[in-house]
């Protein structure tokens, strides 16, 4: 091999460089990091430890596959078997028929409920709200109708002569006792 002659400042920043490099190569955690890199980037260049376990790391990723999907269909079958599970449950404590569990299935997906409540919705409806009576009250009132006109004008004397007020109903209220029609009677 010919001698080429260089700068000792550039021989100094090859040897650093490559001892820099050497080190990573070789590191334990980061090693394998550098040489996956270097095999990403040049997929040609020969990296005993990458190209030697590229297929068992194949077969491997295609097991790794394999046990993930079994893990998610046996999670997704058992959930599905605890859901009809409760359908069953929830089809013996409410008694329903075929149209009753069907009912109560549309319930459920649309309120997003378990099969227990959807079932006691089905079976015990909730009963509708009440309607308005149309009563509106016009006074203080509340459970009654307005006052009349009559009792509106005994309800201006009562507050503007209370003393007054008050002798001429108890002598009003002491005449119907006397003739019989007195308080809780038929008149």
């Amino acid at each position: 091999m010919p001698t080429v002659e260089i700068e000792q400042a550039q021989l100094d920043l090859l040897q650093r460089s490559y001892n820099l490099f050497n080190a990573m190569w070789t590191h334990p955690e980061v090693g394998m990091k550098a040489k996956k890199l270097l095999k990403e980037m040049d997929p040609k260049v020969a990296i005993p430890e990458i190209d030697a376990a590229a297929p068992h790391v194949a077969k491997i990723e295609a097991l790794e596959k394999k046990i993930s999907d079994l893990e998610t269909g046996l999670t997704t079958g058992y959930q599905q078997h605890m859901l009809e599970k409760d359908w069953s449950a929830a089809r013996t404590e409410f008694e329903l028929t075929d149209d009753g569990l069907a009912a109560a299935r549309k319930i459920a997906e649309e309120q997003k409920l378990t099969p227990r409540a959807a079932a006691a919705i089905t079976v015990h409806d909730t009963p509708k709200p009440a309607q308005p009576s149309g009563f509106t009250p016009s006074g203080w009132n509340l459970f009654g109708p307005g006052p009349s006109e009559g009792e509106q004008a005994d309800m201006k004397a009562l507050l503007d002569d209370p003393d007054g007020w008050f002798d001429r109903t108890a002598a009003k209220v002491l005449s119907e006792e006397r003739r019989g029609n007195g308080f809780g009677r038929a008149a």
